[in-house]
């Protein structure tokens, strides 16, 4: 959705709740938990390092949980209170230009703390875009702990592609926008985790 101003929550809660039982605008639901990535599609893959052991791990899940991975000088995410529940709708805010694009997503999956073949701990989820996106596809926010050297990431995977007239002629103006969205939301992972430690955070 495209606006000439900033929405009001009123609205923008009207329009979350209009998006009930509407399909994804995509087919490939849930590509981001799969090993192959499907055609037509840009994958991109991000990976910052926040640090090491349990208690780093912890703190980088409660980010997640908390939807802090979402850069405040970039996204504005409505709502922030939302549990990452499969099913539950979202939409962030972003400012295009001279417009404010509002771009809905549902929640597709959820890991829960699953260690993997390799004992690798990984939490986070995956979400799917919704009509009035301007981009279609999905993005998964994760965090994984290794036991074997004891590290802490933050990752982001993201499978796009333009879903918009905007977005379509625009290309790589919207690639170097989502670029930048990867970059800064591991840094406000990274600056959350930094602040929980000393009891002082800027939200």
């Amino acid at each position: 959705m495209l606006t000439m101003r900033p929405p009001t929550q009123a609205a923008v809660l009207r329009f979350i709740q209009s998006l009930k039982d509407t399909p994804f605008t995509y087919d490939q639901v849930g590509m981001t938990t799969e090993k192959s990535m499907p055609s037509g599609f840009d994958v991109d893959k991000y990976q910052k390092a926040l640090g090491h052991g349990a208690e780093t791990y912890n703190k980088a899940k409660d980010c997640i949980r908390r939807w802090l991975m979402f850069p405040p000088e970039m996204a504005t995410l409505f709502w922030p209170d939302q549990s990452i529940l499969v099913g539950a709708e979202v939409a962030v805010l972003f400012r295009a230009g001279p417009l404010w694009s509002l771009n809905p997503c549902r929640i597709v999956s959820r890991c829960e703390d699953e260690q993997s073949a390799n004992q690798i701990h990984r939490f986070g989820f995956s979400y799917g875009t919704l009509a009035g996106h301007l981009e279609c596809g999905e993005e998964r926010f994760t965090v994984t702990w290794s036991p074997i050297d004891d590290s802490v990431y933050y990752e982001l995977l993201a499978i796009s592609r333009p879903n918009h007239l905007l977005t379509k002629l625009g290309y790589p103006y919207a690639r170097r926008v989502q670029a930048r969205f990867r970059r800064l939301s591991g840094e406000s992972v990274s600056q959350a985790i930094s602040c929980a430690a000393t009891a002082v955070c800027r939200r």
